[in-house]
């Protein structure tokens, strides 16, 4: 398994205080918005879903009438967006499971 972004590492130690042994997978979910998605081991044997969003900065300073796109601007980390979605699926369903899928969560 590939190695979890930094900012989601600490927020499931920092700030949930579940153990980075109760990652089960994780993914980026590509839809209107990428997010990056978490499946974590709860202590009832189940499993849950921590959900983050980019945080974004412009790779230089944009002009009075310019907006921030993909080509001129850069993903500096990764905020939260949820820390309890129900996860009633299998694990193989998480890895491949469609965005709109994580859209409610």
């Amino acid at each position: 398994m590939s190695e979890l972004p930094k900012d989601c590492a600490a927020y499931i130690t920092d700030e949930l205080g579940w153990t980075l042994d109760d990652v089960v997978a994780h993914r980026i979910v590509h839809g209107e918005e990428p997010k990056y998605v978490v499946l974590m081991r709860d202590d009832r044997g189940g499993h849950f879903t921590v959900g983050f969003v980019g945080r974004y900065s412009a790779r230089r300073p944009l002009g009075d009438y310019e907006e921030a796109h993909p080509a001129n601007a850069r993903r500096d980390g990764w905020d939260c967006l949820w820390d309890a979605g129900e996860w009633e699926h299998p694990v193989g369903r998480f890895r491949n499971a469609p965005a709109s899928i994580f859209e409610g969560s």
